[in-house]
């Protein structure tokens, strides 16, 4: 490859940019567009991600090609089953010559979608349906273009920026799966589940050397990750982030409902396989899946939104959907491993990041289940980067590491002149005062180096403070997260410590990521209220000191002063805003909760020292939500000035001009 340097996109939920090297170890930068963007989980294309990487490149001749996370042509080709339940064979054939005449009107530029509404017209006139059989069709073929004109878009603005590089399709859970690229496996088993990437939802693979073999396939519409989904709605979150709520507030369930809900999932006994119990769970291609009245009438009714979430029946249901999953993974990784005859594991796809989940599988399997920080879509554009470079190469290239954080860092002359302007007093923020002060029970919001790529903070976006007193559990989720009670908080532990307080149903491992939640010594609730479940268990963060030697630094003069070598840590936010990356939103952060003072790379910033500084950032907003709306503000104002899009999926939009109503 004469050209050195790859880029990997994914522009749907989770918008991610990732720069590789065709010779570097390690990711040169990712960026996560919703820490620009302030939206949780942006979705759309990357415009401020792309732009930072293209600044580190320079000159984009030196771009060899542009990897994306999806493969649009399988939308335009969907697969073989696709129709076939609607119609016959002979008949399945004529509609997809149909369709390809208007994706290519469409890809042409002939044809808008509205003007494809009579060739829409004589595909359901030419073909003999039930009025419910026309219904569905329109819904998948909707759901086909609404999809592959997303992606189309995408590449439009790839064009915009880099209007000669290649760009490379790459399927979305092979993405997903390029996890196994970053292990030091030289052969393992490698699962990728989700709620749907194309058509696929949870995929085996076999991993040998650095190729990528797919073994089996589920497809939409059985799916592990939409199952979960569903039911975070029936209990009033959102699909995207309320996974990891409801895996929360299962800890607070009782058994009541584990039985019924084990029924739902089918795992086949002999193969890599699963489907759902069809008296409990209606499953489709032309409907999302949904739950049947022989479940609702046995868990009662889904939760209104002024029902609070924290109530004996929902977490007894949260309970259950969790105990399902659990049970329904450690089976299919079970098949996994016997059908590949591997004795390592990789796991990826959003599911992956229900970490109670990974420590079931890691405790039943006795197996130590591979796993990178950005194991949902966030990770998709690393994992396109990967293939790309793989499939570039024209010698053999060092394996790559995921060791580190990718994401943009401070600017520390524009911090202190900010810090001036603003007449904001600083001073060194020492290992010694940082301890001093956490010991003393403040709570610290920190900002140092580049930002972590995932939904885990590990310390370098990180708010932190005392485990050691319970009452801090509900403090900060009441003034500082202003989330629900109910959310639980992750320790940092230094490595050697956790051991200290590892349970005794797995063995104490090295937890980096963030993405284990083992049952912990029946010791550390007393010890570490603030840090311990309900259930006894821990979302665990080991930190030796290669990874954050700042952190464990910290962690161990914290531990000269109280005994124990482990603090709080939780992500650098409110509840409904994305983790921060702007230092001055960090200073707005401290003004509008009860963090005690912000440590911005080596400057700390009291909130005692600083009360008239606040006090004008304060007035910079009318409430909380006008707080957490500026960033998102400002990334609007900043792509309407540049006259940017973002995004162009809407199934509803796309619906109604290829099928209006009549």
């Amino acid at each position: 490859m004469n050209t050195p340097y790859i880029i990997g996109i994914n522009g749907f939920h989770d918008a991610s940019v990732a720069l590789l090297s065709s010779e570097q170890s390690e990711p040169i930068a990712i960026r996560s567009e919703d820490r620009h963007s302030g939206k949780p989980h942006h979705y759309g294309f990357p415009h401020a991600g792309l732009q930072q990487i293209l600044e580190i490149v320079g000159d984009p001749k030196q771009i060899a090609a542009v990897a994306m996370a999806y493969d649009r042509d399988l939308y335009r080709h969907p697969p073989a089953d696709y129709f076939s339940d609607l119609i016959p064979d002979h008949g399945e054939s004529h509609l997809r010559i149909a369709l390809e005449s208007m994706f290519e009107q469409w890809e042409s530029g002939e044809s808008t979608l509205e003007q494809l509404q009579d060739d829409a017209a004589i595909i359901l006139e030419g073909l003999s349906f039930t009025p419910q059989a026309q219904q569905d069709l329109k819904k998948r073929i909707s759901y086909l273009f609404a999809h592959y004109t997303h992606q189309s878009f995408c590449v439009e603005q790839i064009k915009r920026y880099l209007p000669h590089t290649p760009i490379h399709f790459h399927t979305h859970h092979r993405t997903h799966a390029a996890t196994y690229l970053t292990s030091p496996y030289e052969k393992a088993a490698v699962i990728t589940w989700d709620g749907r990437g194309e058509f696929d939802t949870t995929v085996l693979w076999r991993g040998t050397g650095d190729q990528l073999t797919r073994i089996a396939t589920v497809q939409h519409p059985w799916s592990l990750g939409t199952l979960y989904e569903v039911v975070c709605e029936y209990l009033g979150f959102d699909r995207i982030s309320g996974p990891g709520k409801v895996m929360g507030l299962a800890a607070y369930g009782d058994e009541r409902f584990i039985p019924l809900f084990k029924q739902i999932i089918q795992v086949d006994p002999a193969q890599f396989d699963y489907r759902f119990n069809p008296t409990l769970i209606a499953a489709g291609q032309s409907a999302r899946l949904s739950l049947l009245a022989a479940l609702t009438e046995q868990i009662g009714p889904a939760r209104a939104p002024h029902e609070p979430a924290n109530q004996p029946r929902f977490a007894a249901i949260a309970r259950g959907i969790q105990a399902a999953i659990e049970e329904a993974a450690v089976s299919l990784t079970q098949r996994a491993l016997a059908v590949t005859g591997c004795q390592q594991l990789v796991l990826s796809g959003g599911l992956s990041l229900n970490c109670v989940m990974n420590e079931v599988i890691r405790a039943r399997t006795g197996l130590e289940p591979f796993l990178i920080p950005p194991s949902g879509d966030d990770g998709t554009a690393l994992g396109a980067a990967l293939l790309s470079r793989q499939q570039l190469q024209t010698s053999p290239t060092p394996r790559l590491r995921y060791d580190a954080t990718y994401g943009s860092r401070p600017n520390r002359d524009e911090l202190l002149s900010w810090l001036a302007a603003h007449q904001f007093q600083h001073r060194p923020a020492s290992v010694d005062a940082l301890a001093d002060l956490l010991a003393e029970d403040a709570l610290l919001g920190v900002m140092q180096g580049a930002y972590e790529i995932g939904p885990r903070a590990l310390g370098f976006r990180s708010i932190l403070a005392n485990p050691t007193h319970h009452a801090n559990w509900h403090r900060i989720n009441k003034t500082v997260k202003f989330r629900e009670d109910f959310r639980p908080f992750a320790p940092v532990f230094l490595k050697e410590e956790a051991q200290r307080f590892w349970g005794d149903q797995s063995s104490p491992t090295h937890s980096p990521w963030m993405l284990l939640a083992p049952q912990m010594s029946p010791t550390m609730g007393a010890a570490l209220g603030a840090v311990t479940h309900v259930d006894g268990t821990a979302r665990v963060q080991t930190l030796d000191g290669h990874f954050n030697p700042s952190l464990h630094q910290l962690l161990t003069a914290f531990k000269e002063r109280t005994g124990v070598g482990c603090l709080l840590n939780t992500s650098l936010n409110m509840a409904g805003e994305s983790i921060l990356t702007d230092f001055s939103d960090l200073i707005d952060f401290m003004a509008m909760s009860e963090l005690d003072g912000v440590v911005i790379e080596d400057r700390l910033i009291l909130k005692a020292e600083n009360g008239e500084a606040l006090q004008q950032r304060q007035r910079l907003f009318t409430d909380r939500a006008a707080y957490r709306s500026q960033r998102s503000r400002r990334y609007d104002s900043w792509l309407a000035g540049h006259d940017l899009a973002v995004e162009a999926y809407d199934y509803g939009a796309v619906y109604r001009q290829l099928f209006p109503a009549k």
